[in-house]
């Protein structure tokens, strides 16, 4: 398609916050005894992030006849003081062994312990977040939901008080108590867990302000449970970058193979049809879709949102977030033909397939009207709506576009992922941008050999590549010089060796 004929493209950036009238938004002052729980959530997060956990912070929840703070965990470390000694103490070879092993093993067991008493830590500020909303808007908390590490916490007794003062930082043991900069550095996150509990459980969009000074502000604005379960999706793709970010270098190199096969078939839009920045959000909850739901590890055996889908720890802790997951795995792309449009329900056509949808928009007012074409992916929600993802891309009434689209959509779906498809056609025909690109894999030639050697151990132990691993090992040939010519290929290798700045950072996102 020339470049004259794209049409004026309609991509905004989905607002933080929903766009609600003033007087749905209720300003909520934090002081007595929500001000308390606020200080407690800040706390406990300062504590996990830190890693200062008394090992009693976790245990009280278990006993309302909690009184004080007591370290015992730095009592347990003196009282096997003595072991460091005997290992120094010239003991024979086979005493040194087995004191070797027992150290080991204490070792091993106090990693056990403390993982336990994060997660118990962890999950008492979950508790106090869903406090907090609920003595904010005046409603009664779900008993059930309200426990940790398997007990029930009262809501209205002993337990849960005690957990509040307990992580006041005034009650924190000197030598485990979070500084001002470890409050502060928690800020963040607690907001996002107060955020999040609020969509999971309250249908409101929760935001903490500092107003001034010492003032903390709680800011509800009430959102329909379809909004919120789109919100969600922000929470869930970031649990599930963190549950493939664990430290194994097969598994990151899946992940940036999964990126750079995204960034062949992806572009920004000319500069000429719509500043990049507009762009950069759709873009990237497609890329985001595409590494954590559409392709499969070969190393996990899954897509990671594939393998949230089938835990049943997380869709009790995280319900809302469950939910998305498994409706993930049922979502499909497409290019689709808005029919029709009332509020927030609308009715979309597939092009290729001639099927109707209904979908719920959880902007309000949507951002197209009857008549424009819709590329993307719906979700579906119920027996009869499906949410359409957030990173779905618009244009104005175009048959035209909308035929070359689905036709480049039908063609390359054959050979490459559905999603990969949709993303060429919307480089290719809304875009006017030809697509492959030649990206590089990594960014420097001594990278793509190291990168390499990770795709060999993977094949030598019995792992057969998949696609997008068998097209990123040869384009890491190409960059490493395994697929040279000849003698004269190697003479640029120092000049050509080199990465242009940025772009392997940002093949390395998520």
């Amino acid at each position: 398609m020339a470049k004259s004929r794209n049409p004026k493209l309609q991509l905004a950036r989905e607002p933080a916050g929903p766009a609600t009238p003033a007087a749905d938004r209720t300003v909520h002052a934090l002081a007595g005894p929500l001000r308390a729980t606020y200080d407690a959530i800040v706390c406990g997060t300062a504590l996990v992030q830190s890693g200062l956990i008394p090992e009693n912070l976790a245990t009280m929840l278990d006993d309302p006849r909690f009184a004080s703070m007591v370290d015992s965990s730095i009592d347990d470390l003196d009282a096997d003081a003595s072991l460091d000694g005997d290992l120094d103490g010239g003991l024979e070879s086979d005493d040194y062994d087995t004191a070797l092993e027992r150290e080991e093993a204490l070792l091993d067991a106090e990693i056990d312990r403390l993982g336990s008493v994060v997660t118990g830590i962890a999950r008492s500020t979950r508790v106090l977040a869903r406090s907090l909303i609920a003595q904010a808007l005046g409603k009664p908390v779900d008993v059930r939901a309200l426990t940790a590490e398997g007990s029930p916490v009262d809501v209205g007794g002993r337990a849960l008080d005690d957990v509040v003062a307990s992580l006041q930082p005034a009650n924190i043991a000197a030598p485990l108590r979070p500084s001002p900069s470890d409050l502060r550095q928690a800020l963040g996150e607690a907001a996002d867990l107060v955020h999040e509990v609020g969509l999971e459980e309250f249908d409101v969009h929760c935001e903490l302000v500092t107003a001034r000074k010492d003032v903390v502000e709680l800011v509800t604005i009430p959102v329909s449970p379809e909004r919120a379960h789109i919100a969600l999706i922000e929470s869930l793709f970031a649990r599930a970058d963190v549950a493939a970010s664990i430290e194994d270098p097969i598994t990151m190199m899946e992940r940036v193979a999964s990126a750079w096969e995204f960034d062949r078939w992806s572009v920004v839009p000319p500069p000429g049809l719509m500043p990049p920045e507009l762009a950069d959000f759709p873009r990237s909850v497609r890329g985001d879709e595409f590494r954590l739901v559409d392709r499969a590890l070969i190393t996990l055996g899954a897509s990671v949102v594939g393998q949230i889908a089938d835990d049943p720890a997380y869709r009790e802790l995280f319900p809302r977030q469950h939910r998305m997951a498994c409706a993930f795995m049922e979502s499909f792309v497409d290019i689709f033909e808005v029919t029709d449009i009332g509020g927030s329900r609308s009715t979309w056509r597939s092009i290729l397939h001639d099927t109707s949808y209904e979908v719920h928009e959880h902007r309000d007012p949507p951002p197209y009207h009857a008549g424009w074409i819709a590329a993307g992916r719906l979700i579906p929600f119920d027996d009869e709506r499906h949410l359409r993802s957030p990173g779905t891309i618009f244009a104005p009434p175009d048959p035209q576009l909308a035929r070359n689209a689905a036709a480049t959509l039908a063609r390359l779906e054959e050979s490459i992922h559905s999603a990969l498809a949709l993303e060429a056609a919307i480089s290719s025909d809304f875009f006017g941008v030809p697509v492959p690109r030649d990206v590089k894999p990594t960014q420097s030639r001594s990278d793509a050999r190291a990168v390499l050697a990770l795709v060999d151990a993977l094949t030598a132990d019995g792992y057969e590549l998949d696609s997008t691993l068998t097209a990123f090992a040869k384009a890491l040939k190409r960059q490493a010089g395994e697929d040279d010519p000849g003698p004269g290929a190697l003479a640029g290798k120092h000049a050509k060796g080199r990465a242009r700045k940025g772009k392997g950072a940002k093949r390395r996102r998520g």
